[in-house]
C-alpha cells in the first residue's frame, strides 16, 4: 500500500513538473492595426511579426488569437482592457500599458531607378519639385520633422496605402522616387515581377537604394505585466536559439 502511494505521489508531482509551464497558460488577443506585408499577412495570419509573437509565446505555453482591426479601434479597444495587447508602438505613444523590449527594426529607405542616376543624400533633397515622391500613408507623420517638411513643400509629394501598387508606379516611370520600408519593398517587388503588369523592359530595371533615414525600432504593448514579462522571455529565447533570425530569413527567401 506504502508503494503505490509513494508511486502515486511520484508520478503525480512528477507530471506536475513537466506541466507547471502551462498550468497558467492563457490565449493572449492580440490587436493587429493593420495588414502590412511582410510583417503581418491578413490572409494567411502569419508574417513577420505575427510569427515572432507566436513562436515567443509558446515558449510559455501561451496561444495567440489575432483581431485585425482598423487601427483607432485597435488602440481604443486596447485603451478599454479588451485587447490584452497590439503591436508596432514606440514608447510614450500609448496612455497605458507595459511596454516589450524592442521587437522589430523598419529601415526605410528612398528608392529610384538606377537609369536615372538621381542624387539624393539627405531627406530634404526630396523636397526638390524635380521629384515626383511616393510614400506610404501617414509617413509625413511619422518620418520625422525633416521628411514632413518635404511633404509640405514638394508640390508633387503623395502618399498611397496600398503599397502593393508603389513598385509597379516606380517601374513604370510614374513616380521618381519611392519611400519605403526595405522588406516591405522587396516583397512588393517580387509580386510586381511575377505578375503579368510589367513589361520585359520594366522587369529588367535596377533599383538604388538612397540610404537616408535612420532606423526604426517598435515594441509591442501589453494591459499586463505578466503577459509582457512572457513574450519579453519568450523573444529572448527565439533570439538564442536562432528561430527569430530563422523568421526573418523565411520572409526575405521569397
Amino acid at each position: 500500500m506504502f508503494r503505490r502511494k509513494a508511486f502515486a505521489y511520484y508520478l503525480f508531482f512528477g507530471l506536475n513538473m513537466v506541466l507547471f509551464p502551462y498550468v497558467f497558460a492563457d490565449e493572449i488577443t492580440m490587436g493587429v492595426g493593420f495588414a502590412l506585408p511582410p510583417y503581418v499577412i491578413k490572409e494567411s495570419s502569419s508574417g513577420i511579426e505575427i510569427d515572432i509573437l507566436r513562436e515567443a509565446f509558446a515558449v510559455k505555453g501561451h496561444t495567440v488569437k489575432f483581431e485585425y482591426l482598423p487601427n483607432v479601434r485597435t488602440l481604443l479597444l486596447f485603451e478599454a482592457g479588451k485587447l490584452d495587447g497590439t503591436i508596432n508602438v514606440k514608447k510614450g505613444t500609448m496612455l497605458t500599458g507595459y511596454y516589450s523590449d524592442d521587437v522589430i527594426t523598419f529601415q526605410n529607405v528612398a528608392v529610384s531607378l538606377k537609369e536615372n542616376n538621381l542624387s539624393i543624400e539627405k531627406i530634404l533633397d526630396l523636397a526638390d519639385n524635380r521629384f515626383r515622391v511616393l510614400a506610404f500613408q501617414n509617413a509625413s507623420k511619422v518620418l520625422g520633422d525633416e521628411f514632413s517638411k518635404v511633404a509640405e513643400k514638394n508640390i508633387f509629394y503623395k502618399e498611397i496605402a496600398d503599397q502593393s501598387i508603389h513598385s509597379l508606379l516606380l517601374l513604370k516611370g510614374r513616380v521618381d522616387v519611392l519611400v519605403s520600408d526595405r522588406r516591405i519593398l522587396f516583397y512588393h517587388l517580387m509580386k510586381a515581377r511575377m505578375s503579368n503588369k510589367l513589361n520585359p523592359e520594366e522587369q529588367q530595371l535596377k533599383l538604388r537604394m538612397h540610404d537616408i533615414f535612420p532606423p526604426t525600432k517598435y515594441q509591442f504593448v501589453f494591459k499586463s505585466e505578466k503577459i509582457r514579462d512572457d513574450f519579453n522571455e519568450g523573444l529572448k529565447v527565439i533570439r538564442e536559439n536562432g528561430a527569430y533570425e530563422a523568421i526573418i530569413k523565411r520572409y526575405q527567401d521569397y
